[in-house]
Formats: structure tokens, C-alpha cells, sequence
């Protein structure tokens, strides 16, 4: 499955498939506010337009093991809400602007399948 979709401008998708690694997947790839979001098995990935001349850049490149507090949330306008701290303390939010009640049921799916299994493991170790 192409989870690069026609959602993601060339250059968003060109810096967000050189974050994948050997032996991982994108699971996930969807618009944001300001930009794109990209779930792996092992990572997130995200991208923004910034300045005046809109350029596309990183704005966050992590493994699991640096976030901490991963959540969402959807609304009733079929916007998923993603919200993290990331290994330097800042907290992010990331609204994904979805087309459709399906598209957030399956987004959800995705980071459930992805960051629910490391919260029981951080459980475990504690």
C-alpha cells in the first residue's frame, strides 16, 4: 500500500521518505496544519512550511523512545489531534486534516497499532 497519497506535495514527500529506514514502513501519512505527519513502526516524522516563502523542512524527526506522553483526540469535524512531548520537553500538537469519518477511524487505528504497544512496554519497565 502507497501511503504517500496525493495529499503530499513532492517536496514534503521527498524529505519524509529519505526518514524511513531499512527494515521500517510508513504506516501513516497524512496533512497537517502546517504541513505533513508521517507514522512509522519505529518513528514519526514531520514536516511544516515555514517563512514567508512557504519552504518545506523538517520539524521533527523521532524515534518512540523520545516521545513521551503520545495521545489523540478526534473531534466532531473529522480531525484527528495528535499531541506528544518530545525528548527536549516541548509540546506538540499536530491537528491531521482528514476527508473523511473512515480516513480518521483508520489513522487512529495506525497509531494505536504503533504507540500502544510501547506504552505497555514502558509500563513494564517501570
Amino acid at each position: 500500500m502507497d501511503v504517500f497519497n496525493s495529499t503530499t506535495s513532492g517536496g514534503h514527500r521527498t524529505i519524509l521518505e529519505r526518514c524511513v529506514e531499512p527494515g521500517d514502513e510508513a504506516v501513516l501519512v497524512a496533512p497537517w496544519e502546517q504541513g505533513n505527519l508521517m507514522l512509522t513502526r519505529r518513528r514519526l516524522v514531520v514536516t511544516r512550511k515555514a517563512g514567508m516563502l512557504r519552504r518545506k523542512s523538517m520539524h521533527l524527526n523521532a524515534t518512540f523512545a523520545h516521545l513521551s506522553n503520545v495521545s489523540w483526540n478526534v473531534d466532531a469535524r473529522n480531525r484527528l489531534e495528535v499531541s506528544l512531548t518530545a525528548i527536549d520537553g516541548v509540546r506538540e500538537r499536530f491537528v491531521l486534516r482528514l476527508a473523511s469519518p473512515d480516513q480518521v477511524r483508520e489513522a487512529e487505528e495506525c497509531l494505536r497499532s504503533v504507540v500502544s504497544p510501547r506504552r505497555e512496554d514502558f509500563a513494564a519497565a517501570a
